[in-house]
C-alpha cells in the first residue's frame, strides 16, 4: 500500500462557532475524518502525511487556534499519522493584526512604515499553537526563518519542504501580500544538503499562490525573484489562499518548469469546499485525487472528483541533476549589463536562455515605495486637452534613484526579453520623454542589435531622421518606451504619425496604466498590432470632468482656486 499525503487549507475557525463563517461543527469533522478513511480503502493507500497551507485561524485568537488543535489532532489520531509527518503552515490570518494594532502605537512613525518586521508580535498566538502542537517531539516555529520545518523521510524518499510566505503581511493595507525572504530561503535551502538526496521526491509548501491563479490582488509578489532559488531544488509547490471558490483545486503549469497545486478551502463557508490527497509519491510525476464536500447543507458528503479532471499530475523529481545558474545573485546592474553586452556581441541572435531571471529587486514594492515617498501629487493638472486630472506621479524622483531606476530598468528589459525570443528583426525602440530616455538608453545597451532613438515630447510633429525612417518602414517592428499611459490618446497619435498599422509588432511598455482595469485589454482595441503591458496598473488618475467644455474656466477647481492648479 503506497503513501500518500493529504493536503487541506484555509480552516479558518471561528470561535464560538458561526455558522455564516463556518462549516465546522462535530458532524463535519466526523463526516470528514470518515472520507479520508474511505479514501484510503478506495485507492489502496496510507495516508501517511499531513500539510495544512494556513491561516488555521480565522483572526488568529487564541481559542479559535484551541479549536484547531483539537481538530487536528483528531486527524492525526483517528488516520494515524506520525506528528513528525506533518506540516503546518502559517497563513495571512495566522498573523495577529490585534496585536499589531497594540504594537505600532509604541513606534515612531518612520518604523511604522515597516511593522511586518515585528515578527514575534504577528506570529505571537501561531507560534503558542504550533509549539503546543508539536511538543512532544520538540518542534517550535521560528517566525524569522523562510524555511520554518522540512519533513524529509528516507523510507518514502520524500522531501517536504515548508516556506513561510507571510514575511511581509501586516496590520496595514499596503502589507497584504505574499513575500518570501529571499536571502534566508536560499542559505537554509542549501543547508539541506540536497545534493546528497538527488533521487528524492520533492515538494515545497506554502500559503500563498505563487501566481495570479484566479486574478486575486494578493498573491506571491516577489515569486519571480524567489523561484529563480526555489525552482532549482523543488519542481513542484503546493498551496491554499483561494478558497476554492470553483469548487475545484488547480493544477498550473508554467512553461512546463513549475508546477502549482492548489487546494481550496476545508471549511470555509459559502464557498465550494475541497481538499487533495498526493499519491505515487515514488514516481516521476504524483497524482491528485480531489475531493469536494456536497450537498452540504442537507446531507454532507466529500466527493471524489478526479475522474472529472483533465489533468492529474504534477512532476515531484527533478528533470536534472544540474540547478540552474541563478543570474539573480548580484544586485550590480552594471555588471549584469557588461555581461550580457559581451555575450550578445558574440553574434548571439539572443540573450542567453537564463537571462529572463533577472527580476524585480528583493523586498521591493512599487505602490509602498510611491505611498512612502509621496510620490503621487495630489491636485489639478491641466497638461493638455486630453490629460486634465486631480493626481500625477513623480517619474523624475522614480528615475533619480539608483535602486527605482535599476528596478524599472529590469522590469523593461524581461518584457522587452518577450521580443528578443521571438528572433524579430529590423527592430527600434523608441523612448517617449526624457524619463523614459534615461531608462531607454540603458535598454539599448542591453539589446544592441536594437536600433534606439528618443522623443523629447510625445506631442512633437516634426520627427528626426530615424524616426523618418521608422515612417518610411525601415523598421518592421516598434517598441514603444512610456512613462504613464492614461486613455493613450497621445500614444494613438504618435502610432498614426508612425504610421504604425503598417508594421508587424507594436509593444507599447508602460511604468504605469492609470486608467480603469475593466478598459487596460481593450485600449489600443483599434491597432490590431499593438501589444500592451504595463510594470503597475494599480493608481487610478481621474480625469478632470470638465476637460473638454470651452476652456479651463469651466473647470471650478481653476475658476475659484480651490486647489493647487498646474497649467502647461
Amino acid at each position: 500500500m503506497s503513501s500518500a499525503i493529504l493536503h487541506i487549507s484555509d480552516l479558518h475557525f471561528v470561535l464560538p462557532i458561526d455558522n455564516a463563517k463556518t462549516r465546522y461543527n462535530d458532524d463535519f469533522e466526523t463526516t470528514f475524518i470518515k472520507s479520508c478513511k474511505i479514501a484510503e480503502s478506495k485507492h489502496k493507500i496510507k495516508i501517511k502525511y499531513l500539510v495544512v497551507s494556513g491561516d488555521i485561524a480565522n483572526t488568529s485568537k487564541e481559542k479559535e487556534y484551541q479549536k484547531a488543535f483539537s481538530f487536528l489532532k483528531k486527524i492525526i489520531g483517528e488516520i494515524k499519522i506520525d506528528f513528525k509527518n506533518v506540516l503546518i503552515c502559517p497563513g495571512n490570518h495566522d498573523i495577529s493584526w490585534a496585536a499589531l494594532d497594540t504594537t505600532i502605537e509604541e513606534l515612531s512613525i518612520g518604523d511604522n512604515q515597516k511593522v511586518y518586521e515585528q515578527h514575534e508580535v504577528k506570529f505571537k498566538f501561531f507560534k503558542s499553537f504550533y509549539d503546543n502542537f508539536f511538543s512532544t517531539i520538540g518542534k517550535t516555529f521560528d517566525p524569522k526563518q523562510a524555511v520554518f520545518d522540512s519533513i524529509i523521510d528516507e523510507e518514502d524518499k520524500l522531501i517536504i519542504l515548508g516556506i513561510n510566505s507571510g514575511y511581509h503581511e501586516s496590520n496595514q493595507d499596503f502589507d497584504h501580500f505574499g513575500f518570501i525572504d529571499k536571502e534566508k530561503l536560499q542559505s537554509q535551502i542549501m543547508s539541506l544538503n540536497l545534493e546528497s538526496k538527488k533521487e528524492y521526491s520533492r515538494i515545497a509548501v506554502m500559503h500563498h499562490n505563487p501566481k495570479d491563479l484566479h486574478k486575486e490582488k494578493h498573491n506571491l509578489k516577489n515569486w519571480k525573484e524567489v523561484s529563480a532559488c526555489l525552482l532549482q531544488y523543488f519542481p513542484s509547490i503546493v498551496c491554499g489562499h483561494l478558497h476554492g471558490s470553483d469548487g475545484e483545486a488547480l493544477i498550473h503549469t508554467d512553461d512546463a518548469i513549475a508546477y502549482f497545486v492548489s487546494v481550496g478551502s476545508l471549511s470555509k463557508n459559502n464557498i465550494d469546499n475541497t481538499f487533495n490527497l498526493y499519491t505515487n509519491l515514488n514516481n516521476e510525476q504524483a497524482k491528485v485525487l480531489f475531493y469536494q464536500l456536497i450537498d452540504p447543507d442537507t446531507k454532507p458528503a466529500w466527493q471524489y472528483l478526479s475522474e472529472k479532471k483533465a489533468k492529474t499530475n504534477f512532476a515531484i523529481k527533478m528533470s536534472s541533476d544540474k540547478p540552474i545558474t541563478n543570474i539573480d545573485e548580484t544586485s550590480d546592474w552594471n555588471k549584469i549589463a557588461n555581461e550580457h553586452y559581451s555575450k550578445t556581441k558574440e553574434n548571439t541572435q539572443k540573450p542567453k536562455q537564463n537571462i529572463t531571471e533577472i527580476e524585480s529587486l528583493n523586498d521591493f514594492d512599487l505602490i509602498t515605495y510611491i505611498r512612502v515617498n509621496k510620490l503621487f501629487k495630489t491636485g489639478h493638472f491641466h497638461w493638455t486637452e486630453n490629460f486634465r486630472s486631480h493626481g500625477l506621479i513623480d517619474i523624475n524622483y522614480l528615475v533619480s534613484k539608483k535602486e527605482t531606476l535599476e528596478y524599472l530598468t529590469k522590469e523593461f528589459y524581461n518584457k522587452i526579453l518577450v521580443c528578443a525570443e521571438k528572433k524579430l528583426e529590423n527592430v527600434i525602440i523608441i523612448a517617449v520623454g526624457i524619463e523614459c530616455n534615461i531608462i531607454g538608453a540603458r535598454l539599448s545597451a542591453l539589446f544592441p542589435k536594437y536600433h534606439y532613438s528618443f522623443i523629447p515630447d510625445p506631442d512633437k510633429k516634426d520627427f528626426s531622421s530615424i524616426e523618418r525612417e521608422v515612417k518610411l518602414g525601415h523598421f518592421e517592428h516598434i517598441i514603444i518606451i512610456k512613462d504613464i499611459i492614461f486613455e493613450a490618446e497621445s500614444s494613438k497619435q504618435l502610432l498614426i504619425h508612425l504610421e504604425a498599422s503598417t508594421k508587424k509588432n507594436i509593444f507599447i511598455f508602460s511604468i504605469f496604466y492609470c486608467g480603469e482595469k475593466s478598459r487596460e485589454l481593450n485600449l489600443f482595441s483599434d491597432f490590431s498590432n499593438v501589444i500592451f503591458s504595463s510594470v503597475c496598473n494599480d493608481i487610478e488618475i481621474h480625469r478632470c470632468n470638465y476637460s473638454y467644455d470651452g476652456g479651463l474656466n469651466d473647470c471650478p477647481i481653476h475658476k475659484y482656486k480651490l486647489e493647487t492648479h498646474f497649467e502647461r
